[in-house]
């Protein structure tokens, strides 16, 4: 709401203002991975760790939309400093670092619920049972602490119930959170070992260094700060793996610790004046990684001239920059030159970056009409109401907030049934519909005396539901 304020205007259709926290939060994660992993091991290993993170995809991905999770994310990362501070110390009072902890929990759990004290849960556990005692839970004062955090979170949870009478924490156990421990929620359930999958994609270009960095790590689980990366890590990877719904972004609160575990793994190549490409070949896991990127990589090559070529049927220049990215991020890989592994490291992320991922979110995808539905349906309404006055639509079937974006507040995402009764009363101008309501939705209006005019037919991808679906824009006509 602050940004909207002030950066845009409500009523406008424009997004970014309502990005910009999610660029904030993406940032401030990044620096907070840098800061932890200089107060864990040195600075070469916190910039690795925050390069690795700003570059990996998943990451980039949730900088520049408007969601929750890269705001999530900076709290859980601002809430492990605290607790890394906590577990390496020996105080016994609670200090800046306690009360900062449960701050950034109650913070979290504000941005989306229990997720925070999912993270930090699992984490305290496995550090007190691999410790053997539970010293390490009395160091977070739980009694002021779970004050604290109820200081922060039971006002906002007050004024909800207060506000929508109790409907909205009982839907939100009942219909969301619920469903999704017991079940597949919303078309989203997937087995466990999809995120294993996924994490070649989604962690790529770090991809190249994280299986032998994990084996590493593992046999460095002697060294406090690595046992507190793993314990951060690998008991929140479990638990989405378990859950039986499963979205990508999910894994994004384990990135900054699997980040820091791999800056960790490279620094200390560096350390033994190893070579990281031959290190790359000299055992399974390290050819593996090495065969992943490069599956990933020329999947992402491929996959951006299929874009441009079935959505705009050209092959456009960034598509080029991408095929020309592809080749120079191989040739480093492959290469016999003898660079050390920081250096390598550093030009995979720049290469990657700039001209990667960087030409795919500002050209590519942008480019690409059949899958921005709502910019073409709100370009369509807009060239058709020039200068008659204002528009009111109403969405059948297709629900995509992107409409309000683009047409105004006044847009009705309706039921048929809901759209009917809105065309009786003259508060529509037009009507969008799926397909399948098409007909249900002309007998509807004939029986009444309502005269629609199509417009349009829309053939576009739904890449939410991953459907090509079929639209009709109907013009209401004056009597």
């Amino acid at each position: 709401a602050a940004s909207v304020k002030i950066f845009g205007n409500p009523e406008d259709s424009e997004i970014w203002p309502y990005r910009i926290p999610s660029f904030l939060g993406a940032l401030i994660s990044v620096f907070l991975t840098f800061y932890l992993g200089k107060m864990f091991f040195k600075p070469q290993v916190g910039f690795l760790g925050a390069l690795l993170l700003e570059c990996s995809v998943l990451l980039q991905v949730e900088a520049t939309i408007a969601t929750t999770d890269a705001a999530l994310l900076a709290t859980i990362t601002a809430m492990m400093v605290m607790l890394g501070k906590i577990y390496l110390s020996n105080e016994k009072k609670p200090g800046v670092e306690t009360w900062g902890f449960w701050l950034f929990c109650g913070m979290g759990v504000l941005l989306k619920g229990p997720i925070p004290l999912l993270v930090a849960f699992l984490t305290v556990l496995v550090l007190s049972l691999t410790e053997r005692g539970w010293a390490f839970v009395r160091r977070l004062h739980p009694l002021p602490g779970v004050f604290l955090f109820l200081l922060v979170v039971l006002p906002w949870f007050w004024a909800i119930h207060k506000a929508t009478g109790g409907a909205f924490v009982q839907k939100a156990f009942m219909e969301d959170l619920l469903p999704k421990l017991l079940g597949g929620h919303q078309s989203h359930g997937a087995p466990p070992g999809l995120y294993l999958a996924l994490i070649s994609v989604l962690f790529w270009p770090g991809i190249l260094i994280l299986l032998p960095s994990l084996k590493t790590a593992w046999q460095s689980k002697g060294n406090r700060a690595v046992r507190f990366l793993l314990a951060w890590a690998i008991p929140t990877w479990l638990a989405f793996e378990i859950i039986p719904t499963k979205l990508p972004h999910y894994i994004l609160p384990v990135f900054p610790a699997i980040s820091l575990l791999a800056g960790f793994y490279l620094d200390r190549i560096s350390a033994m004046n190893g070579n990281v490409l031959s290190s790359l070949t000299k055992t399974f896991l390290a050819r593996l990684s090495r065969g992943i990127f490069t599956a990933v990589a020329l999947g992402i090559c491929l996959g951006s001239l299929a874009f441009t070529l079935s959505f705009t049927h050209k092959v456009s220049i960034a598509a080029i920059v991408v095929v020309l990215g592809t080749g120079i991020l191989l040739w480093l890989v492959f290469s016999k030159k003898g660079r050390g592994p920081v250096q390598t490291a550093v030009a995979i992320c720049l290469a990657g970056g700039i001209l990667m991922t960087m030409p795919v979110f500002s050209f590519v995808l942008p480019s690409g009409n059949a899958i921005w539905i709502s910019r073409e349906v709100a370009r369509v309404v807009n060239h058709s109401e020039k200068g008659t006055g204002k528009k009111v639509l109403a969405s059948v079937g297709y629900h995509e907030p992107s409409l309000v974006f683009w047409l105004g507040t006044r847009t009705r995402i309706d039921s048929l049934q809901e759209a009917i009764k809105d065309l009786e009363k003259n508060r529509l101008t037009h009507l969008l519909v799926f397909e399948e309501f098409k007909e249900p939705l002309l007998m509807a209006t004939k029986r009444r005396g309502i005269r629609l005019k199509m417009i349009r037919h829309f053939r576009g991808f739904n890449y939410s539901k991953g459907k090509w679906r079929n639209l009709y824009l109907f013009k209401v006509v004056s009597p």
